[in-house]
């Protein structure tokens, strides 16, 4: 047992580069716990991996070799009740560290949120299985000009018991959302509105939309009318903008 005989719980760096089962076979009145998990690589508000940028598509569909994708690594978790849960690597994106790429790339991708604190579409996967919040996430923006008939990607993270997507008021099939996990349509672009109607026995229907158009301005409201100037840390509420598009407003 070695090190792990002079400490209480187990740490465990990225599941994938250990065999957790033996080891709890092992050991298994060892309480265990990822010490360092997921590294998942997503870039915020991005849907294709682009080299010359810097970006990382925010489907989760990349890792390194070390890591797993957010939904791969919690799975492995939740499935395992003698594992008591995990940390994220990381929060937050940050300086340093741009796998996969190198210079001119800065930036890490590895963050549940971005470099600002707004969220990532990963978030709200974790957002829908950590949390008792009603979640309803579709991903990617519906903003495609020039790809027209063509299929998109249509991802939905949510813990409600259904979803059903609808573009432009037409459905395109109702889905049973299975634990820890998203649901996923192709779509073939067409402009306007596309729109997840999630349901819930005990709470009845969520929405939540995408609105094709050019945005016409955007507006930005503080949670104060005045600071004062005495080194107070101040911050602004959870940010709410609203893009006016063809007389809607979409937050």
């Amino acid at each position: 047992m070695g090190v792990n005989g002079a400490v209480d719980v187990r740490g465990w760096n990225y599941m994938v580069l250990g065999n957790i089962d033996t080891y709890h076979k092992d050991h298994p009145k060892q309480p265990m716990i990822g010490s360092e998990e997921a590294s998942t690589l997503s870039t915020r508000g991005e849907y294709t991996n682009d080299p010359a940028k810097g970006y990382m598509s925010a489907y989760d569909v990349n890792k390194p070799g070390w890591g797993a994708l957010a939904e791969e690594w919690w799975k492995f978790f939740a499935d395992r009740p003698f594992l008591a849960g995990a940390f994220v690597w990381t929060g937050f994106d940050y300086r340093g560290e741009p796998t996969p790429y190198g210079w001119p790339c800065i930036s890490s991708h590895f963050g549940v949120l971005d470099t600002c604190g707004f969220f990532k579409d990963n978030a709200y996967y974790y957002q829908a299985w950590w949390t008792n919040q009603d979640t309803l996430h579709i991903l990617p923006h519906w903003n495609w000009a020039g790809k027209e008939g063509q299929n998109i990607d249509v991802w939905c993270y949510s813990n409600l018991d259904e979803v059903e997507l609808f573009l432009n008021g037409k459905s395109l099939g109702k889905k049973p959302m299975t634990r820890n996990s998203h649901l996923q349509w192709a779509v073939a672009y067409a402009p306007g509105t596309l729109e997840a109607r999630g349901f819930r026995e005990e709470t009845g229907q969520n929405r939540e939309g995408r609105n094709t158009g050019a945005v016409a301005k955007i507006i930005l409201t503080p949670d104060r009318a005045a600071i004062n100037a005495d080194g107070e840390m101040f911050r602004f509420s959870p940010y709410r903008v609203l893009t006016h598009r063809d007389g809607c407003a979409h937050g």
